[in-house]
Parts: structure tokens; sequence; C-alpha cells
């Protein structure tokens, strides 16, 4: 891969939000949103920058 390309990521939501019983099936949206928000802002880990 280029250094300067584009990094794409597929996450796979449900997996990831479904992992941690914290009450997520109350609001499945809400909870889909967070994890977008938080991958947003933190990043992905093993990867600098959000």
């Amino acid at each position: 891969m280029e250094g300067n390309a584009p990094l794409l990521v597929i996450v796979d939501a449900a997996n990831v939000v479904g992992s941690v019983p914290d009450g997520w099936w109350r609001d499945r949206r809400g909870a889909a949103e967070r994890l977008r928000d938080r991958l947003a802002a933190d990043g992905v880990p093993g990867r600098a920058g959000p």
C-alpha cells in the first residue's frame, strides 16, 4: 500500500457493539453512533491519528 493512500477500514459494528453487555440493545442506533464517533475521534487502534 502506498504511504499516502487513504486507509479504508471496515468495521463489523454489530459484533463490536455486541461484545460488551452494557445495555446497547436498548438503543442500537445510539450504540452504533457512539462507536462511529469514538473511531472518528480516537482513530483506529495501531494507527496514528484520527
